[in-house]
């Protein structure tokens, strides 16, 4: 691969960089760093969530599947004449999941009243318990209180009362009760001061402040004008900046092969198991303004994994679910891949090996023996891919030209696949092997950036 460097990397010969264009490209960069850094330290509007209890004019039992982690604040006030108001059999006065959920116990908390006394369980922790007799000494006027906050919990009820200074609050999914739902029991309850107050931990429900936006926006646009400066410093020997070799138009027998298999693919090949769990996760994030992962941690989003990507499936989902359209950007992906291997990476394996049909070839058949099997879902790892590939021709046309354009846009992709998924962690690498090639390359260019 040496000898491929050397033949196409240019006379150092150019002219000493203007100041304002040393003085420019160094504020740009420095800023649009800075600007990225303090992003996430910068503040954002959030939107505090809560739901009350009874809803609608009813008893009845309520759902609330998309509330994430536990909650900030439990409030619940229960009237004691509510225990003569349960179903014949049942013992459930309160719960915040539903009873016969797995491991409900352990997750959750529950009022319950019987033959037995009245009790208030939450994470397994009995943090009241009042005996048949106790119950009996109760007025029909007292309300069971409880509230549950990181600091502790407390309940009470009449003249007896207990606090825990342990975090007790449960998993919240909704309020599940056994209480009759009749409009006389609604009416007595009510003016009794029934009411389950639940204040939702609602962090991820956010939105830049303008100071964010600003900074973001910044951010950008020093980046962009950065570029400029590196593009026009490229220049400075007169010569063109190459990003694929001069052959790239020229369209192959075998590049239609490989677009045919994958066409194909596309349509009849089979997908992955994880596609509607992510498509749901893209469907949910109209409603949740976030991309919460819907089947695990109880929503809590997966970012920054996911990013810019998720957000592209969330937009496909809100136009059409169907996975050949849901699957665009993966057939893209591919095609995009193909390209770059076949017209940037194999090249730089020399005319020994690239100027061999077999082995373009094979070269095909093994991309696509490892694609088909694996990529032809709407998961990250086909986009990671594609950022893989397109951050290590970056860095190897870089390296092959001493052109630093195609090395900041190289890293720019290694960031943006990063944030694709884990195992983006692979751009970075081709970032961190290819750093000694680069200041190789700086040294080198001292005199013509005005060192």
């Amino acid at each position: 691969m040496n000898d491929v460097y050397t033949a196409e990397l240019p006379e150092l010969n150019a002219r000493p960089a203007p100041k304002g264009l040393r003085m420019a490209a160094i504020i740009t960069g420095l800023l649009g760093f800075v600007l990225f850094m303090a992003t996430p330290f910068l503040p954002v509007t959030q939107t505090q969530s809560s739901f009350e209890w009874p809803r609608e004019d009813s008893l009845n039992s309520v759902t609330a599947p998309l509330i994430s982690v536990t909650p900030e604040e439990i409030d619940a006030k229960i009237p004691v004449t509510a225990v003569d108001m349960l179903r014949e059999g049942q013992d459930l006065l309160y719960g915040t999941v539903p009873p016969e959920s797995e491991e409900a116990s352990n997750r959750g908390m529950f009022v319950r009243a019987g033959e037995d006394g009245l009790s208030v369980i939450s994470l397994d922790e009995v943090v009241l318990s009042l005996s048949a007799e106790q119950v009996s000494q109760l007025n029909d006027d007292d309300v069971l209180t409880i509230n549950a906050v990181e600091d502790g919990t407390t309940v009470s009820v009449g003249d007896f009362s207990e606090e825990s200074e342990d975090d007790l609050r449960p998993q919240v999914v909704g309020v599940f009760t056994e209480i009759e739902d009749t409009p006389e029991n609604l009416t007595e309850l009510s003016g009794a001061g029934l009411n389950v107050h639940v204040e939702i931990n609602s962090r991820f429900t956010s939105s830049p402040t303008t100071v964010k936006l600003i900074a973001m926006i910044g951010g950008v646009i020093m980046m962009l004008a950065a570029l400029v400066c590196i593009a026009r410093m490229d220049r400075l020997d007169g010569k063109k900046i190459s990003f694929m070799p001069a052959t790239w138009k020229q369209v192959r027998p075998l590049d239609g092969v490989v677009a045919a298999i994958l066409g194909f693919w596309h349509i009849f090949g089979s997908n992955t198991s994880d596609d509607g769990f992510i498509l749901t996760m893209g469907r949910v994030k109209e409603h949740s303004t976030y991309m919460a992962n819907y089947y695990r941690w109880y929503g809590v989003p997966e970012a920054p994994f996911g990013t810019p990507y998720y957000d592209l499936v969330a937009f496909l989902s809100n136009i059409s679910a169907t996975s050949v359209f849901m699957r665009i950007p993966t057939l893209i992906a591919a095609i995009l891949t193909w390209f770059i291997l076949s017209r940037e990476i194999l090249p730089r394996f020399g005319p020994v090996i690239n100027d061999r049909r077999v082995a373009h070839w094979t070269a095909a058949f093994m991309f696509l023996a490892f694609w088909l099997p694996y990529n032809n879902g709407i998961r990250p790892e086909p986009i990671v891919a594609f950022g893989v590939i397109f951050t290590w021709a970056s860095f190897e046309r870089s390296i092959a030209t001493s052109r630093m354009l195609p090395a900041a846009i190289g890293t720019i992709a290694a960031t943006l696949t990063l944030t694709a998924g884990p195992t983006g962690l692979l751009a970075v690498g081709v970032f961190l092997v290819s750093l000694p090639a680069l200041f190789n390359i700086f040294s080198r260019r001292k005199e013509s950036a005005g060192g």
